[in-house]
C-alpha cells in the first residue's frame, strides 16, 4: 500500500470523505465530503480568497475595463 492509499483510507475512516455509492446507492468512483472534509474545503477556499482576491487585488484589477 503506497502513501496515497494510506492517506486516502485515513481520510475515509476519519470522516473527511465518503464514497457516494455507500450513502446514496450511486456510481462508484464518486466521493462526498464528510463534516470534517467540508470544513477543511471551506477553510482552504477562505484562505485562497483572502490571499488572491483581497491581498493581491485580483478581483479589483480584473473588474476594470
Amino acid at each position: 500500500m503506497d502513501k496515497y492509499e494510506k492517506v486516502f483510507e485515513l481520510a475515509k475512516r476519519r470522516g473527511f470523505l465518503w464514497n457516494s455509492f455507500e450513502l446514496y446507492g450511486g456510481s462508484r468512483g464518486f466521493y462526498d465530503y464528510g463534516p470534517l472534509g467540508s470544513t477543511l474545503k471551506r477553510r482552504i477556499e477562505q484562505i485562497w480568497r483572502e490571499f488572491y482576491v483581497i491581498q493581491e487585488g485580483i478581483w479589483r484589477s480584473s473588474a476594470r475595463p
